[in-house]
Order: C-alpha cells, then structure tokens, then sequence
C-alpha cells in the first residue's frame, strides 16, 4: 500500500513538509479552509484536497480526517515535530521499526511512525516526544505572519 499522509491546515503553510513527503513517495491529502484555496500551495505535490468551511472548529477538521481515513486501512500513526536546536539534527540512533519517516528540513526535528497497533504509537509518541524536548527542542518567538 502506498502511503499516505493527511495534512490540516487552518492557516496558509506547509509546502515545503508536502514537496518533501512527495519526493520520499507518499500521498498527501490537505484538509483546509474553503478561503485558502486561492493560497499557493505546492500543487503538484498534494493528491487530494478537502476543504471546511471557513469558520470551522476542530471537530469539522477531525470529521473530515476520519472520512478520509475510513477509506484507507485501519493502521495507526503519529508524527512528532518541532523546532530544532541545531541546524540539522540527527535522529539516526532512533532505530524502532516504526519510524517511517524523518523531517530533513534545517532546524527541525521530527519522526513519523507507523504502527497496525495503537498502543504502540502512544508509547512512541510518549518516549520521543520526551526526548526530542529533553535534547533538541528550541523555542523562538511567534512570527506576525508565515513568511516573516
């Protein structure tokens, strides 16, 4: 099976994550705001587009991600990302089976994982998200806008 990877987006980002996820072979899907169609998102990198309406809330989001997935298999997955405190950060001595899927973009640290069991994707989430913050999480201040 090919895999896949469902985006949500209430706000205009991303490009970058969806050009990389294509190159390394997945299908994306981009779940967002009926207004942002006109954005310029990388369109020959997304497989497939929902939209919401533009004063949706989270369970509008959540319910078009569950239709979304009721047409795929019943697999679990979790994705762990945040800002780096190097420049390229190495996360090749994380070696469970289950990792998928690592962000390479400069100041970023991230994993997807990819389980047939639940269980096993909050374990990873809990361990990896613990020390990704303890060993490489970096905080910078919120930009006004996305391409600041």
């Amino acid at each position: 099976m090919k895999k896949h990877i469902v985006c949500i987006a209430s706000f205009f980002k991303g490009n970058d994550f969806f050009e990389e996820c294509r190159e390394a072979g997945w299908r994306i899907t981009l779940v967002t705001r009926k207004s942002l169609l006109d954005e310029p998102w990388a369109w020959t990198s997304l497989s497939e587009v929902k939209t919401v309406q533009n004063d949706a809330v989270t369970e509008d989001y959540i319910r078009v991600a569950a239709n979304i997935a009721g047409r795929l298999r019943k697999d679990y997955a979790g994705i762990t990302l945040c800002l780096a405190n190097e420049e390229q950060p190495d996360t090749f001595g994380n070696t469970d089976a289950e990792i998928v899927y690592r962000i390479s973009k400069p100041k970023h640290v991230g994993l997807i994982f990819h389980s047939q069991k639940h269980k096993r994707i909050e374990e990873l989430l809990g361990i990896y998200t613990e020390k990704i913050s303890r060993d490489l999480l970096a905080v910078a201040p919120t930009k006004e806008r996305y391409d600041d």
